[in-house]
């Protein structure tokens, strides 16, 4: 099942996955969003690295971007590399919901 095909048939997830992906498309934002809109949580892993097959450098001001569309989120990676400290991917949790991300702020508290 493609994101499009949830969209146009007004499928929608709990949770969304998109693992090393986003950076590689040539409208992240336009998946990214049309994720978002048809799940309750979005998480993007991403790459820290701009190489020539990355399309995108997701940034710093990724989250920046997500939060200026209206968007909330928490930047999961500090907790990756607490846990294994050779992680080099970024992770976000991305919710048009705010009370989700507020929840997921708590856990990591």
């Amino acid at each position: 099942l493609s994101m499009e095909e949830a969209v146009t048939d007004n499928i929608h997830f709990d949770v969304v996955g998109i693992f090393n992906t986003l950076d590689h498309l040539i409208s992240p934002s336009e998946f990214l969003f049309s994720a978002v809109k048809n799940s309750k949580l979005v998480f993007v892993d991403t790459h820290r690295a701009f190489t020539k097959q990355h399309l995108f450098n997701l940034g710093p001001d990724f989250i920046k971007f997500v939060e200026k569309n209206g968007y909330f989120s928490v930047d999961l990676s500090k907790c990756l590399v607490k846990r294994w400290p050779k992680h080099k991917d970024q992770l976000f949790a991305i919710s048009s919901d705010r009370a989700t991300v507020e929840k997921l702020n708590q856990l990591l508290k």
